[in-house]
């Protein structure tokens, strides 16, 4: 249904316009944990804003730069940041990028820090445990409807760690339990690309490391979000898929035997967000990005950064 132009006022180049369009902003979702020889928790799935129908105003002409998050990443022999994904942006909207999932050293020679912790962001990253542990926030910066959900926590006991899944879109990281790594949380579903599409799921967390047989890794969420690696394995999970701001899977556990090695696996990356735009057709001459039409509408998809013209 088209809203129609509304005229602004008149200059020199005439009466300005504006319009309604409907959006879709997703952040980078956040690498998983690294590990060296417990594995590490998923990453959180980027930030997910949305409008249902066609409300938001954009002036005809107007340029507007679109950002698309990449996903975060774990290179070299630490940690990059904080691993978490980057920002997507289109006019004032912004969506922050999922948070990395937390990672715990005990190897007492290890060339990084331990941080047991899941980072903040758009949907927060598991985290491997303790007695007052928790995954990391969800919709953080604040925003409403939430942007997010909280990553799991892990489990320890016996000597035996596993770890919680990243934060979704559509629901929170599973905590991770019995040497069984937490799921990756949902993600959503949106028609907005012209038929169901699901994105934004968290990260799997890696399965549990320790002496006694058994433990499983944790599946990503559906929506894109990527698998831990092989408990007692050092495998380093499976990736976030690309424009769908999935979470990474957190690394696998070295073996009973590395319980002390300095050896390190990376937590899987992040996938890259997305920032998609529809209007009506008949409304404007707007461009930019990968355009396709649906019934009466026109539809903007931009994988990577780029100008919407209004």
């Amino acid at each position: 249904m088209s809203f129609g132009y509304q005229v602004l006022g008149f200059g020199s180049g005439g009466a300005k316009k504006k319009y309604q369009v409907q959006f879709l902003v997703l952040a980078g979702g956040g690498a998983g944990g690294r590990s060296t020889n417990y594995g590490g928790g998923g990453g959180g799935a980027g930030g997910y804003r949305t409008i249902c129908s066609k409300t938001f105003c954009v002036t005809e002409g107007e340029a507007i730069p679109v950002t698309v998050g990449n996903g975060g990443s774990q290179t070299g022999s630490t940690p990059t940041a904080d691993a978490s994904g980057n920002n997507s942006i289109f006019s004032t909207i912004t969506s922050a990028g999922g948070g990395g999932g937390g990672g715990k050293n005990n190897a007492p020679n290890a060339p990084y820090p331990s941080n047991d912790t899941g980072n903040s962001g758009g949907s927060g990253g598991g985290t491997v445990g303790g007695p007052t542990s928790s995954g990391g926030a969800g919709n953080t910066p604040p925003t409403d409807p939430p942007q997010g959900n909280p990553g799991g926590r892990g489990h320890i006991t016996s000597g035996t760690v596993s770890a919680g899944g990243g934060g979704g879109a559509g629901g929170a990281g599973t905590a991770g339990c019995n040497k069984t790594g937490g799921p990756g949380g949902n993600g959503t579903a949106s028609c907005i690309s012209g038929s169901p599409v699901t994105r934004a799921g968290g990260g799997g967390g890696a399965g549990g490391y320790g002496d006694a047989p058994g433990g499983s890794p944790g599946s990503g969420g559906p929506g894109g979000g990527g698998a831990s690696g092989g408990r007692n394995s050092f495998g380093g999970g499976t990736a976030g898929q690309n424009n769908t701001g999935g979470g990474g899977g957190g690394a696998g556990g070295g073996t009973p035997g590395q319980r002390n090695s300095p050896g390190q696996a990376a937590g899987a990356a992040g996938g890259s967000g997305v920032v998609i735009i529809r209007r009506v057709t008949a409304d404007s001459c707007g461009s930019g990005g990968c355009t396709s039409t649906s019934g009466s509408d026109t539809i903007h998809v931009f994988n990577s950064p780029g100008t919407y013209t209004a």
